[in-house]
C-alpha cells in the first residue's frame, strides 16, 4: 500500500492514531566540512511533509520522501569537489524542541546515498557513501544528539563530475518490534531528505547501484526485531547495500 506523507497524517488523524516519530527529522543547513548554511533551495522535501515518515519501503515515497520533487539539469546544486566532507544539519520547523534538546526517537541507524540526477533516482541509479548504525551501545540518533544535530560524510574522490542527488536519510527503529506496515503503528519508519550537489574534480569511478525503493525488505533483520529504549546489541548491521569506497569500483546493480 502507498501512502502520501500527507494522507498518512490525515489518516492518523482520523483513525486517531498517534504514530511515535523523532521530533527533528529534515535537513535544514548544508555545507562543506563543517562549515554550512541555510539554503532550502538546494534540498526537499519541503517542512510540510518533514515530520512524518515513510512506512511502505515499496513506495517512491522512500527515494525522498516524495515521488514528485521535479528536478532537472537547472536545478541549483552546491558545488562540492569530489573527496571534500559535507555535513547537513538535522531539524525540523514543527518541532518546539530547541537545538540543544534535540529528541530524536530512543534508537536508529543512518545513511547517505548518492545518484546522478539525470537518473531522477529512478531505476537502478543509488549508491551508499555513508552508513552509521550501533557503535559503543549508541545509536547513530545518539551520536547526532552529542553533535548538535549535523551529519559529515565524505563524496568519494573517484565518482564522475556532475551533479548528484544526496539522499541523507534516519531510520526509527522504536515501532520494529512487527514488520506490520498497514495499521501505521508499527515498522521501521524512515525519514528521507535529499539535495543536489554539483561534483566537481571527480574521477571515473562505476560504484555497484541499487533501486530505491528496492533496497530494504521488512524482514531485514537491521529493520525488524527489539530496538527499544535500554536494550543493549552484541551487534548490528546497517540494513541496505554496502558502503561505496573510494578506489574499489565495481559496475553490478541491485
Amino acid at each position: 500500500m502507498k501512502l502520501a506523507p500527507h494522507l498518512f497524517s490525515t489518516l492518523a488523524v482520523a483513525l486517531g492514531i498517534a504514530p511515535t516519530v523523532i521530533a527533528q527529522t529534515s535537513i535544514k543547513a548544508v555545507g562543506l566540512g563543517t562549515a554550512t548554511a541555510e539554503n532550502s533551495a538546494y534540498w526537499f522535501p519541503s517542512y510540510t511533509i518533514s515530520n512524518f515518515p515513510v512506512m511502505d519501503m515499496d513506495s517512491e515515497d522512500l527515494r525522498c520522501r516524495t515521488s514528485d520533487f521535479g528536478m532537472d539539469s537547472n536545478t541549483l546544486a552546491l558545488g562540492v569537489p569530489a573527496g571534500r566532507n559535507m555535513t547537513v544539519i538535522w531539524d525540523s520547523k514543527k518541532s518546539m524542541i530547541t537545538d540543544t534538546e534535540t529528541q530524536y526517537a530512543p534508537s536508529g541507524p543512518c545513511t547517505v546515498y548518492m545518484a546522478k540526477l539525470s537518473s531522477q533516482g529512478t531505476g537502478s541509479s543509488w549508491f551508499k557513501i555513508y552508513e552509521y548504525g550501533y557503535k559503543d551501545g549508541n545509536w547513530c540518533t545518539d551520536y547526532l544528539k552529542g553533535q548538535m544535530n549535523k551529519m559529515t560524510f565524505n563524496v568519494p574522490q573517484d565518482i564522475p563530475s556532475g551533479k548528484y542527488i544526496v539522499r541523507a536519510e534516519i531510520i526509527s527503529l522504536r515501532t520494529s518490534t512487527k514488520s506490520n506496515y498497514d495499521d501505521f503503528t508499527q515498522g521501521a519508519q524512515f525519514f528521507p531528505s535529499c539535495l543536489v550537489v554539483n561534483v566537481t574534480d571527480g574521477g571515473s569511478a562505476s560504484p555497484s547501484l541499487s533501486k530505491i525503493p528496492g533496497i530494504y525488505k521488512k524482514s531485514d533483520p537491521g529493520l525488524l526485531g527489539n530496538f527499544g529504549a535500554g536494550q543493549k546489541l552484541t551487534s548490528y548491521k546497517v540494513p541496505g547495500p554496502a558502503v561505496y569506497t573510494a578506489g574499489t569500483s565495481s559496475t553490478t546493480s541491485s
